[in-house]
């Protein structure tokens, strides 16, 4: 697959997506330059000349933009957003927020149904999340603790089941589901060390493969939050640091490759600066932007 795939996918997405996740990459495209085949890898690089200005209409990349009022009312308020999708198979936006209840609305910002009953100590219920999903393997709404530990419900928020590791000592922030019971999940970043993203299959309970993109890595500073989209039913990675790669996932083998980076000359910030500039002196630690 190439870059032009990849684009012409975020373009035809279903609008509320593409506005919502989107938007960076789009001015990334407007400000490229020239493409370019990196030597003996089958990587597409991407010139970008920051100096350089595209006077280029919106409406070339977007069709239209649509606002959908969510109903709000006494059981569906929502503070400040963690996350916000869009499911396609659903027509339904799953909204993460700051007091960690999700709450799903329909494609017309009908309320469906929140998690505020689902939250607690209880067998049944989750005490924190870092991440939400609709799995269309399991059908389910998916809730991810920082440990691993996934519950799944319906759309009402009736448990269904909770799966979860064994003997597993990371601390996990954002996953994606590649079958039923497989999983990619991605480590909370507090060093170099975390550049990685993790194969678990929750059937044995166990992490079954580590992949690590530290070589790509040059600061957890990202604007970021969804490392995840698929394009021509391929899975792509996009790393929650500051990277200029992109990776295609191989789902069979388990592996990752990347397909785009981005060059942009003389402004690509370099680790190496970084560590020097900020005193960084152990390479196991990775610098943090402050929010």
């Amino acid at each position: 697959m190439n870059t032009k795939e990849i684009f012409n996918t975020l373009k035809n997405y279903p609008t509320k997506m593409k506005i919502i996740f989107y938007l960076l990459p789009l001015f990334v495209l407007l400000s490229c330059s020239q493409n370019q085949k990196a030597d003996n890898l089958s990587i597409e690089v991407i010139s970008i000349n920051l100096d350089k200005k595209e006077n280029e209409e919106m409406s070339e990349f977007i069709e239209k933009i649509e606002l959908v009022p969510l109903h709000t009312d006494t059981n569906s308020i929502i503070s400040t957003y963690k996350k916000i999708d869009y499911c396609d198979e659903l027509d339904m936006f799953i909204i993460l927020d700051k007091e960690l209840v999700v709450s799903l609305f329909s494609g017309d910002g009908q309320f469906i149904a929140n998690s505020k009953n689902v939250i607690g100590e209880g067998p049944n219920e989750y005490r924190t999340a870092v991440d939400v999903i609709y799995n269309p393997f399991s059908r389910a709404i998916e809730i991810l603790n920082p440990y691993g530990t996934i519950y799944r419900y319906n759309t009402s928020f009736q448990f269904i089941e909770k799966i979860s590791l064994e003997q597993n000592s990371k601390i996990f922030s954002r996953f994606v589901s590649i079958s039923n019971n497989e999983y990619i999940l991605t480590p909370v970043m507090s060093g170099y060390k975390d550049a990685t993203i993790v194969f678990c299959n929750y059937n044995k309970k166990k992490i079954i493969k580590s992949i690590s993109y530290e070589e790509d890595c040059i600061s957890s500073i990202t604007m970021n939050y969804n490392p995840f989209f698929t394009s021509n039913n391929n899975l792509i990675f996009s790393p929650l640091c500051l990277n200029y790669s992109f990776y295609q996932v191989d789902r069979v083998n388990q592996d990752i490759s990347p397909i785009i980076k981005l060059d942009f000359g003389d402004n690509t910030i370099q680790k190496e600066s970084l560590i020097e500039k900020f005193a960084i002196n152990n390479s196991s630690k990775v610098y943090h932007h402050s929010n």
